[in-house]
């Protein structure tokens, strides 16, 4: 391990297998690098992690952390392919360039999924007036219960009390107000 390890510094004998090797380690040295900075940050100095998902045009491809982690896998896998598996200067760099790309790309993705997760969606709960819904836990005469009614596009179980009468769960109700404090008023669909 630790031959192995010397061997990826020694830039002399990397360059005799071929200067690609070279451009393979530092690649993997510097991501490598990188990533065990960010993650001591994140871990020790709470770092702010939204900053990741900033990328060109919002979607994070190329982040901070994706093109990290191209460089890392493109000299890993450009390293292994070449020194452990013997391949020759063109499919060694086709190959690890393309799983670098990926694991860009993935890792892009990965931000933006992370980004959408995160983003919290406001409604607007007066879309609900006029809709109509059904009881979902039962309403009584002088009390409240709950209902699922389309909100903003969204199905959404939400607070709400009847106009006088003991609503049954199941039973089919149209939003007629929507209070201050988000409950709906309801009443039974004629």
């Amino acid at each position: 391990m630790l031959d192995a390890i010397r061997f990826i510094f020694d830039w002399g004998e990397l360059s005799a297998v071929g200067f690609d090797c070279v451009i393979y380690s530092a690649m993997a040295i510097v991501g490598t690098v990188l990533f065990l900075i960010r993650l001591a940050m994140m871990t020790f100095l709470d770092f702010d992690t939204d900053v990741e998902t900033d990328g060109v045009d919002g979607l994070g491809i190329l982040s901070f952390l994706s093109v990290t982690a191209f460089m890392t896998a493109t000299g890993w896998v450009g390293l292994g392919l070449r020194l452990d598996l013997g391949w020759g200067v063109l499919p060694s760099a086709a190959v690890s360039l393309g799983s670098g790309t990926g694991v860009m790309v993935a890792t892009g993705m990965a931000m933006l999924w992370l980004k959408r997760l995160a983003h919290e969606k406001h409604y607007d709960m007066q879309t609900a007036v006029g809709r109509t819904g059904q009881v979902y836990m039962t309403i009584p005469a002088d009390g409240s219960g709950q209902v699922r009614v389309e909100i903003s596009g969204r199905s959404m179980i939400v607070p709400a009390r009847g106009t006088g009468e003991a609503l049954e769960a199941f039973t089919d109700v149209k939003v007629t107000e929507v209070r201050d404090d988000g409950v709906v008023i309801v009443e039974r669909l004629a």
